[in-house]
């Protein structure tokens, strides 16, 4: 039976440096932007776009960094144990806070 090898290390020759990377992710953003007719300028200037709205004050800045990473349940459960409050209470207030942040829109 052959005995099979194992990679443990990558070439750093054949894999791109973090900057490269990066680099190239923003070209891309920059290409879908322009394809979908919005000026890479104009968005990269609006600072309330993709939930980077200003923060409410009073709000718990641990909800709100669970809010922005996308984890409005577990921001749920969050403001249910600092608060004491009911779910559906605190779902409305997180519900609120997207809105304010830009993430969501009131339907």
């Amino acid at each position: 039976m052959a005995s099979r090898s194992v990679i443990t290390s990558y070439d750093a020759e054949v894999l791109p440096s973090d900057a490269e990377r990066i680099d190239r992710l923003e070209r891309q953003v920059q290409y879908l932007l322009r394809y979908v007719g919005v000026d890479p300028d104009a968005a990269a200037a609006d600072t309330t776009a993709f939930g980077a709205g200003p923060v409410p004050p009073g709000a718990s800045p641990e909800i709100v960094a669970l809010v922005r990473s996308g984890k409005p349940i577990q921001a749920i459960k969050v403001y249910r144990q600092m608060t004491g409050a009911g779910l559906k209470e605190a779902k409305d207030a997180v519900d609120r806070l997207r809105v304010d942040l830009g993430i969501a829109r009131l339907r």
